[in-house]
């Protein structure tokens, strides 16, 4: 309805205004979710960002993330926590790209409280390298991203896993999964 449409405009645009940054300027946000009382199953997440925009030469938004959590139901309880820090650089009118840098990490475990008892734990760690995006053409030109997760379970041990993309240009995508590299055309989806 014409209403709900009128209604999410004005909360997008209070979520814009109270998000926005200035050249300079810092800002903190914290959020913490708990599950409501009396439910079966008991969540509590907290999740911390700083944000810092720098205008010299560039401006560059520069952001790191912390979050944890843990969650109890009646057939399996986990935890998790999550770190990260990236920058993004271009915002300029006489900038053509804009630059992204980053890592990301993850990490938990899960206790299953059913059959067998099973356990698991997991790290998952990816690092963005000039990853850089073309204004005009809306497209990604240059880059890398590495992933690796690795982890252990209670019946059927640790696991390794890594990949990687590389932006080649002209629509094209190196990844490499396990050490098997294929070149990917990213308009198709295709392997080339």
């Amino acid at each position: 309805t014409s209403n709900g449409l009128n209604y999410r405009i004005a909360v997008d645009d209070s979520i814009v205004a109270a998000n926005s940054i200035s050249c300079g300027e810092t800002k903190t946000f914290t959020k913490d979710i708990t599950n409501p009382s009396g439910t079966a199953s008991t969540y509590t997440y907290n999740t911390n960002s700083t944000q810092t925009l720098a205008c010299t030469s560039k401006q560059t938004l520069s952001t790191s993330v912390t979050a944890s959590g843990n969650f109890d139901a009646p057939r399996v309880a986990a935890t998790d926590n999550i770190t990260g820090s990236w920058t993004l650089s271009g915002f300029e009118n006489t900038s053509t790209t804009l630059t992204f840098n980053g890592n990301y990490k993850r990490s938990g475990n899960a206790n299953s409280k059913v059959l067998r008892l099973a356990a698991y734990s997991y790290e998952l760690n990816t690092v963005s390298s000039n990853i850089v995006y073309n204004k005009a053409s809306n497209k990604i030109t240059t880059g890398v991203a590495n992933t690796t997760l690795s982890g252990s379970t209670t019946f059927r041990g640790t696991f390794n896993y890594t990949a990687s993309i590389e932006f080649l240009g002209n629509d094209l995508a190196k990844v490499i999964i396990n050490g098997t590299v294929y070149t990917i055309n990213l308009l198709t989806g295709q392997i080339v």
